[in-house]
């Protein structure tokens, strides 16, 4: 198998959502050790593999040792939830390591086995991403073979360049390509029709990814044993369950896209068999599906067979998304013609400014207008290039009183707009993180304090509360921090229920031995009372639960505890967390959490 550092990293910089703080994809930096140590064969006890020793197949369930609340042979996942655009709940998740390790060793080997082959079948106009723009597979000549206007020759960019997480997939260039491709294929149709799915990820059943082996595009049996895998992989870390699949992983958007290669063919050859339909075409982004037609009698014709495949997969069309118009779909994207960036003078985005007070009313001015306009792309895009801003240091030093201002404004946003609370939050961190600390707690961390108890009582376990508490966690001063600390870890005792109270809680693992060791009598106080024991020394499978965050902190706490001798508290905490990670004889644990171990062997962290 080649291992390839570009895939590696696509796939583990999202082992979990990028839209949550960075610190739990950060433990992957050194994933490739891992993925060496399985091809080495360091793992065989751990992995059970197919009869050519490639593909893995399965975890070894009388070695790795699970929850007893979880189902069967399922993976505890570590849940939360995303804004949607209409302010409901979108469920997110964060996979077991063990598993998406597996994971990620059977795609590198598809990769090279029948992926990259099956993107490179056909040209432009039939190849099986014709009609997708959210591909999994990188920049083929399919994705950015793109016209030099000025030589009139058609360029292929960075041809076969591999997997494409889903920073790169709704990057800046990646959307304005699509939007160039698109402007071909819809260029003589007057009439579009858009349509979604509904519910795409949570109603995925887990078996029909199992079926796509038979399925066109998908005809090879080089590919059978890959797809049972990804079959029995998302039903096993969404805690066996098999209706609905984790929203958030690479692991994830990559079994969904293959999903929804099987639904462009489907709809081709249904197009192709129909002589009234054979002139409509299509596209699709993830689930978002855009057909061009010369009427709408065809359309809504189409919009019949279209239904009956969707439910052919188990799924169903959202109805009141459904739209037939003429001319032009609306786009989503952000408008960088925007007046607030084309300011040339004292505006935030103009050179390097020094952010004045008119900057911030202007700022919320414009905030104001554009969430009654409900315009979340918009309001993305200026604290996104905002942040930028701050990040490359092109804002310049301001009198305090301005940046508080500015972070109550965030602020403001966040708790009034959720749907857009993270790019605020990331906002608030690049503004904390280039000030000391001292100014931090009257500038941000003073506000955020004054509405923790707004967010947990509005917004639990949403990434919301996750990116409030990661800002408390790393600007408190210590003594407010501890305050914040108790607080939290009594919440987490009197709920019972948070779902993600390990993401929550991982932040305040501090050089502090009696903090740390209150955190780690909480963690084990839960998970008894959650897996229906009465003693820890009893008990199985923490390493493998939704606590594995908390624990890989501690960790790092422990592996460089200095332990006196009569210290026994002290020396009691060491051996318990150490024991996660290695055996007796100091070796990795891989069948509880030693791949940390090997990954940070050679680090600092």
């Amino acid at each position: 198998m080649s291992i390839e550092s570009d895939n590696i990293k696509a796939i583990f910089n999202q082992f979990s959502s990028t839209n949550l703080p960075s610190a739990i994809n950060d433990y992957f930096i050194n994933s490739e050790v891992v993925l060496m140590a399985i091809n080495d064969g360091k793992m065989n006890e751990i992995f059970q593999f197919d009869e050519q020793h490639r593909y893995i197949i399965n975890l070894n369930s009388k070695v790795v040792k699970k929850p007893q609340y979880i189902y069967k042979n399922g993976a505890e996942s570590i849940k939360y939830y995303a804004f949607k655009n209409d302010l409901t709940l979108r469920p997110m998740g964060i996979a077991n390591p063990l598993w998406y390790f597996a994971f990620a060793h059977n795609i590198l080997i598809a990769h090279d086995d029948w992926l990259l082959p099956l993107y490179a079948n056909g040209n432009v106009n039939n190849s099986v991403t014709r009609h997708s723009d959210s591909p999994i597979l990188g920049q083929d000549m399919t994705v950015f073979q793109m016209i030099d206007y000025n030589s009139k020759k058609s360029v292929n960019l960075n041809v076969f360049h591999g997997f494409r997480n889903e920073i790169q997939t709704k990057s800046n260039n990646v959307y304005k390509h699509n939007q160039i491709r698109n402007i071909t294929d819809e260029g003589r149709y007057p009439f579009y029709m858009k349509l979604d799915v509904e519910s795409y990820y949570q109603n995925i059943y887990t078996h029909q990814l199992d079926k796509l082996a038979g399925l066109a595009p998908f005809t090879d049996e080089i590919e059978k044993t890959f797809f049972e895998f990804l079959d029995i992989f998302n039903m096993r870390i969404s805690d066996n369950q098999t209706k609905g699949i984790l929203q958030g992983p690479f692991s994830s958007q990559f079994s969904a896209e293959l999903l929804g290669l099987a639904l462009d063919s489907a709809i081709q050859t249904m197009l192709d068999s129909r002589p009234e339909l054979e002139k409509i075409t299509f596209k699709r982004f993830v689930d978002d599906f855009t057909f061009y037609g010369y009427n709408e009698a065809s359309l809504s014709l189409a919009l019949v067979q279209i239904d009956r495949i969707f439910r052919s997969f188990g799924l169903n069309r959202k109805a009141e998304k459904t739209t037939i118009g003429r001319g032009f779909p609306a786009s989503k994207g952000g408008n960088f013609n925007d007046s607030i960036f084309n300011e040339k003078r004292k505006s935030i985005f103009d050179g390097f400014t020094v952010l004045s007070m008119d900057n911030v009313v202007d700022l919320r001015k414009k905030l104001g207008v554009l969430i009654d306009e409900k315009n979340i792309s918009q309001i993305r895009t200026i604290l996104t290039v905002f942040k930028n801003k701050i990040v490359s240091k092109k804002i310049k030093q301001t009198h305090i009183s301005v940046l508080r201002s500015l972070c109550l404004v965030i602020l403001k946003t966040a708790v009034a707009y959720p749907v857009v609370s993270v790019h605020c939050y990331r906002l608030l961190d690049a503004v904390l993180s280039k000030i000391s600390m001292t100014d931090c707690q009257y500038i941000g961390v003073s506000p955020l304090m004054d509405v923790t108890e707004y967010v947990n009582e509005n917004y639990p376990e949403t990434e919301l509360q996750i990116w409030h508490y990661n800002l408390l966690g790393r600007y408190l001063s210590s003594k407010s921090r501890e305050k914040v600390l108790r607080e939290l870890l009594l919440m987490i005792q009197s709920s019972n229920d948070l779902s993600n109270d390990a993401l929550l809680l991982c932040i305040f693992v501090k050089k502090n031995f009696m903090q740390n060791n209150r955190i780690w009598k909480v963690v084990k106080s839960q998970y008894t009372t959650q897996a229906g024991i009465e003693s820890f020394e009893k008990s199985v499978g923490i390493e493998n639960s939704r606590w594995f965050p908390v624990l890989i902190e501690l960790y790092k706490y422990a592996r460089k505890m200095n332990v006196k001798k009569g210290q026994n508290d002290r020396n009691t905490f060491k051996k318990e967390i150490m024991s996660f990670f290695q055996d007796k004889n100091g070796k990795e644990a891989y069948d509880k959490l030693g791949i940390f171990k090997l990954m940070f062997k050679d680090s600092n962290s």
